[in-house]
This record gives structure tokens, sequence and C-alpha cells, in this order.
């Protein structure tokens, strides 16, 4: 995924960057590790009514990069954009033409679904 991108120097690899993402998008006090040994991972073809329900963590609407899908994390019941906020947002916008296209990471199990933090 596009996580070796947000690697900060406290991230010793991908995984752990997209981790503290999801802590910090979510709003989690407590770390939490999102892999693809308790998550599905699914490609998805998003449709502009599908971008209006995502839940963004910024505003900014000028994408730094227009390649590859945004990640959205499936979290107590809501879709959570952990990578490609600004890319949404210029989506939302009508400044970028589709296709919108999204990993979607979901828990396998129902913690999530039934999470309060």
């Amino acid at each position: 995924m596009s996580f070796e991108y947000h690697r900060k120097g406290t991230d010793p690899n991908a995984q752990s960057a997209l981790d503290r993402i999801a802590m910090k998008c979510l709003g989690l006090s407590k770390p939490k590790s999102f892999n693809p040994g308790n998550c599905s991972i699914r490609e998805e073809n998003l449709s502009v009514n599908d971008l209006a329900d995502l839940v963004v963590y910024h505003s900014r609407k000028r994408p730094k990069k227009m390649e590859g899908p945004i990640v959205v994390l499936v979290y107590n019941g809501r879709r959570f954009v952990i990578e490609g906020n600004t890319r949404t947002n210029s989506w939302r916008a009508g400044m970028y033409n589709g296709p919108f296209t999204a990993l979607i990471l979901e828990p396998k199990d129902n913690e999530s679904k039934n999470a309060v933090d």
C-alpha cells in the first residue's frame, strides 16, 4: 500500500505508519493494528454518492499525487479515509473525474462494529 510515503522516523515500517494514521483518523486513544491478518482487504469503485459518505480527516483539496486508490478503513459502522483525504476532497469538489477507486480495509471481527473509545 501507499503508507511507505507516510512513514516518519518513529515508524519502523509502512504498517506502523498505517496504524499510526488510522489511530489519528479514528481518534483512538490506544494503539491498534489493522493488517491482513485481522482485516479483509478488497478494492471497490466508488460513486460520487459513495464519496459523500466517507469521513475525512482534513479539508485540503490540492493533492500532490493522483495515482493509486485511496485507502478506506471501515470502523464502528463508518468509512474513514486513512490515505487519500486530499484526493477525496478534490473528487468531491468536482476537480477531477473518476474512476474513484478505494482499497477497503475491514476488520474481520465484530470489535470495530461495537467499538467505543
